[in-house]
């Protein structure tokens, strides 16, 4: 016949002779320079930009097609050294700079 499964809370050792682990439930003080900040709201505007990005990938007229271009070895090198420190694949490094250069932004 299997044991029977306890049944409420598990007993609890009281005789243990280990202290309680000190809690704090405050949120620590941090203070950022005018550089840090600068940096996070410049990584705050990538980060949105890609997520409009991912959430725009199924538009049809986001379709990927193959097409081959004559360009400079240090673009080809520029373009993998992006894609090896984002995780990005080649076409979205290369789709975001052409949409750079042909999409007109309000400035």
């Amino acid at each position: 016949m299997p044991e029977p499964r306890p049944r409420g809370r598990p007993k609890v050792d009281r005789t243990s002779t280990k202290e309680t682990p000190e809690v704090h439930a405050s949120i620590p003080e941090v203070h950022f320079s005018a550089q840090d900040l600068a940096d996070l709201h410049h990584l705050l505007a990538w980060w949105r930009e890609r997520q409009v990005l991912a959430a725009d990938a199924d538009a049809p007229e986001r379709e990927l097609a193959r097409q081959t271009y004559h360009i400079e070895k240090r673009f080809i090198a520029a373009v993998r050294r992006e894609s090896d420190l984002t995780g990005e694949s080649y076409a979205a490094i290369v789709n975001r700079a052409f949409a750079r250069y042909f999409v007109p932004t309000s400035t």
